[in-house]
């Protein structure tokens, strides 16, 4: 009777055995995490989160690579397009001057007076649209055609733009504009370097920051002409010229002073 009732009671406990959860080593052994701290468990997920990262990082650089290639070619692009674009208002322009020198007689003293009008209107309405070279073509034009001289003044150039203006090579022709009519033109940042400007009127023209370094400036008119920070480092010019000028602030003097050293030496 003892021995069942003892039978009886270790079944008990092993069926209450079976109903208790699995001890913590069985778990372990189970999930395969062992005696793994929780460090151990972060480096795990540190490495596919840095891989994840690394590949994030490397298509975010491949589409910044190519964006800015993209923006590259899409700029060349414009740039060639501006380009055939001046080419063709420049082409215009001359075409259309020369059926007016032609065909209209331009020249003509007794030319009907909307002959030059046209003319110079078609002038200043291509000039914004060019660059310092070609801006430059159109004056070698005019001057060429002896439109644009004080004593045969046909194409007045008063309010032309021709700011960034940039003269070619000394060696050609073209860059002698004595006696060329430039009263009021805007010439700012103009490149002028060794131009001959002789008897040219310059009068209220804007020559800011223009290079005029080694240019002959003999009787050029300069009256209230705006000079502030051009180039006149061997320039032929007078004091007396220069002094009618409307500003020579921060300009380079031909006996290589700034415009502010030279009037300091004045007053000393």
């Amino acid at each position: 009777m003892t021995e069942e009732r003892s039978t009886h009671y270790e079944e008990q406990e092993k069926e209450l055995a079976g109903d208790q959860p699995p001890s913590r080593s069985g778990l372990k052994a189970r999930t395969g995490f062992g005696d793994k701290t929780l460090w151990d468990l972060l480096q795990l997920l540190i490495v596919p989160l840095a891989l994840t990262f690394i590949g994030f990082w490397f298509t975010w650089q491949q589409d910044v690579r190519q964006q800015d290639l993209e923006d590259r070619r899409a700029k060349s692009a414009r740039n060639v397009e501006q380009q055939r674009a001046q080419d063709a208002a420049l082409q215009s322009y001359l075409n259309q001057m020369s059926t007016l020198l032609i065909d209209e007689n331009l020249h003509s003293t007794a030319v009907d007076g909307t002959v030059p009008s046209v003319a110079r209107a078609r002038t200043l309405a291509v000039l914004p649209m060019l660059d310092g070279h070609r801006k430059y073509s159109v004056l070698l034009f005019l001057a060429e055609s002896q439109l644009i001289f004080e004593d045969s003044l046909i194409v007045p150039l008063v309010g032309a733009d021709l700011s960034e203006l940039k003269v070619k090579s000394r060696a050609n022709l073209g860059w002698n504009l004595s006696e060329t009519y430039l009263h009021g033109t805007d010439l700012s940042e103009a490149d002028l370097h060794g131009v001959m400007l002789r008897e040219a009127a310059l009068t209220n023209t804007d020559l800011s920051g223009a290079d005029l370094s080694d240019a002959d400036l003999t009787g050029v008119e300069l009256q209230d002409a705006d000079l502030t920070g051009a180039d006149l480092s061997e320039a032929t010019v007078t004091e007396e010229q220069l002094t009618t000028s409307r500003s020579l602030e921060g300009a380079a003097l031909p006996n290589g002073q700034k415009y502010e050293d030279w009037l300091k030496s004045k007053n000393e």
